[in-house]
């Protein structure tokens, strides 16, 4: 890298391809990459670095208008400048990280809620004898995401240990379509055998609950460990938490009589056999 002062327009491709790309998964790659090139180089690219401001960054947080950038665009935004700064600093291009000093863009966090225990009990019960059932243990009980569920293959699959290790993904990247990359997630006890996994609609709806997204079914699964009384730390790792408060958050929420019950059927569910 060259010793002299890097302007924003130089630091943040090149953080990008030498170390965002081979160090993150493409999707992150992609996202990052979009905001860089969408907002950040065509206002801030000929600033260098050790002289930006906190005003200047404050400044754009106002040009972007709702119409083009969101507020969660701007929080994704604001966001990666700041990683890009920190890594800055890192490599002693910088002695502070000026993007902190900027109040994040405040974000609704209303993007629906998550089944409760009982909901998500009736929506197994229903789907126990099809064929994605298994999937759906995979999302609700230990927190899988879609691409892992998708990119789980047979021979991830240890029955003599009673284990498995999602070690692909399935990615869309732009140009090539779907994709198997590797997976980071340690190794689980599988619930049941796994067969496939698309989109439920049709089940949700034979269920009778509320139609919410993976995300969502994915958030349920904090709900279903703490219901199961499995220990915080264990429930951090199956959770990704990147913190233990963030799962006690979730284990500190009030159970009541009716959770307790759905816990109990659910229980009951996965441990006896299909029968019919």
């Amino acid at each position: 890298m060259p010793s002299r002062t890097w302007t924003l327009g130089e630091w943040l491709p090149y953080w990008l391809e030498h170390i965002v790309k081979p160090e993150r998964e493409h999707n992150t790659y992609a996202k990052y990459e979009s905001k860089v090139r969408l907002y950040l180089l065509p206002h801030l690219g000929k600033k260098p670095l050790t002289k930006l401001t906190p005003a200047q960054l404050r400044a754009l947080m106002a040009t972007l208008r709702p119409e083009e950038a969101g507020a969660a665009t701007r929080f994704e935004v604001l966001r990666v400048l700041r990683n890009a700064l920190n890594r800055a600093m890192r490599e002693e291009l910088l002695t502070r990280n000026v993007a902190l000093l900027v109040d994040m863009p405040k974000v609704s966090k209303d993007k629906g809620t998550a089944w409760s225990a009982r909901e998500a009990i009736t929506f197994l019960r229903s789907v126990r004898a099809h064929r994605l059932y298994a999937a759906c243990v995979l999302v609700l009980v230990l927190s899988l995401r879609r691409s892992e569920v998708l990119g789980l293959r047979w021979q991830d699959i240890d029955f003599e240990a009673g284990r498995f290790t999602p070690v692909k993904q399935v990615q869309r990247e732009k140009g090539v379509g779907l994709v198997l990359k590797t997976s980071r997630r340690s190794p689980h006890r599988p619930c049941c055998r796994y067969q496939s996994s698309a989109a439920a609609d049709r089940l949700v709806k034979r269920a009778g609950v509320r139609r919410i997204t993976v995300r969502l079914a994915r958030h349920t699964c904090g709900a279903l460990l703490a219901f199961l009384k499995v220990h915080p730390k264990v429930a951090q790792v199956i959770l990704r938490h990147s913190q233990i408060s963030m799962t006690m958050d979730v284990y500190t929420h009030v159970v009541g009589d009716s959770e307790r019950e759905a816990v109990t059927m659910l229980a009951e569910l996965l441990e006896d056999p299909l029968s019919g």
